[in-house]
This record gives C-alpha cells, structure tokens and sequence, in this order.
C-alpha cells in the first residue's frame, strides 16, 4: 500500500473509531436521555436495559478496534471485516423496527451511518486485496 492511500485510509479508520465512541459514550453516560431519543421510552429495568447497555460496550469495543486499523489498516484487515458484517446486516434490521414506529428516525438515520461505513469497510478491503503480503490475512 502506498504511503498516500495508506494515510487516506488511517484518517478513515480514525474517524470511524470516534463515531463508534461517541455513540457509546452517550449511550452509556446518557442512558435514559439516549432510549427516549432512539427509542421514545426509558426500558424498565431488567433484559432490555442490559441488552442495551451491552451493546453499548460492544460499541466502544468495535471503535477501539478501528482505532486500531487507524494505527496500521494492513495488518488489521479482520477487524474490518468484523465490522463490514456488523454494521450492514444492523441498518436493514433497524429498517422493520422503524416502519412498526418501534425505533424513531434518529435510530434510523445512525444505522444508516453504520450502513455507509461498512459499504466504505467493503471497499476498502477490495481496493486493498492486492496490498495484502502472502500468507496474511485478507
């Protein structure tokens, strides 16, 4: 990889990293204030809340992780695949959510952004499949 795509790619993966820590952040400093924006009520204390607030710290775990491709995106590469085949598969299971008014638009409109970085994950992993050394992962 050349130095300029190499560089292109470690600001990406930076901003992707604060992405997922602002949404964790907010979700587990601001819980209650968070599920009535995303979700239009404060779940009851119990499944749900844990649920919640451990998707919260996978969320912080996944922007460490792009943190990490940030630091070096070519010895990195499952990392993004983890989070091409997480973030995808989450927008179009918001999308049934959102049209049964289970989710509010600003629900929708985050997995929408998670959408687009894992098409932008997507295309890295191909514009950089002839970068990887033999024997790597891809």
């Amino acid at each position: 990889m050349n130095e300029i795509k190499k560089v292109k790619y470690q600001k990406f993966f930076l901003i992707s990293a604060i992405y997922n820590f602002m949404a964790a952040f907010n979700g587990m400093m601001f819980f209650k204030m968070m599920s009535k924006m995303l979700f239009k009520t404060v779940p009851a204390y119990g499944v749900t809340t844990f649920i919640l607030r451990t998707f919260y710290t996978h969320v912080l775990v996944f922007g460490f992780g792009y943190y990490l491709v940030s630091r070096n995106p070519e010895k990195n590469r499952g990392i993004v695949w983890m989070g091409m085949l997480a973030k995808i598969p989450f927008f179009f299971a918001a999308i049934p959510y959102y049209l049964k008014k289970k989710i509010t638009l600003l629900t929708l409109i985050l997995a929408f952004g998670d959408f687009v970085f894992g098409v932008l994950f997507g295309l890295f992993l191909l514009d950089t499949r002839k970068d990887v050394k033999a024997g790597d992962p891809q």
